[in-house]
């Protein structure tokens, strides 16, 4: 996904109507009982278990309050207030929304809002 983030901000440039906006990602892949997800901002993978009658998430929300995802934020120089960077976005992983991405003293991973999906493993039962 950050190579995908990086040519989007490359093509921004010849096309300025891509400034603004952004989104936010999942990805799955099921092998035999294992998932893999890689989930970057505000999207859900969720699994219903037949055994136990449950809905079970399987992705978790990268919203700015959350204390892992604020403190990159605060350190790259947003604030984080009612839920949103800045008062404005309202997730802190997305690609796109490259004015929370111009900090030139930061790499990729380090701007108040990263590209970096976050990775599970999970094994299926039910």
């Amino acid at each position: 996904m950050l190579k995908d983030d990086r040519k989007l901000l490359g093509e921004m440039f010849d096309s300025p109507e891509l400034i603004e906006g952004g989104c936010t990602a999942l990805a799955m892949l099921l092998v035999e009982n294992e998932v893999f997800i890689a989930n970057a901002g505000d999207c859900q993978a969720i699994y219903f278990n037949k055994k136990s009658h449950k809905i079970e998430a399987l992705s978790k929300e990268h919203k700015p309050e959350k204390s892992e995802e604020k403190k990159w934020i605060e350190k790259a120089g947003g604030t984080v207030d009612n839920g949103r960077i800045n008062e404005n976005l309202n997730v802190a992983r997305a690609l796109g929304d490259f004015e929370f991405k111009s900090n030139k003293d930061f790499s990729q991973k380090e701007q108040m809002v990263i590209a970096e999906p976050d990775v599970q493993v999970k094994k299926l039962t039910g």
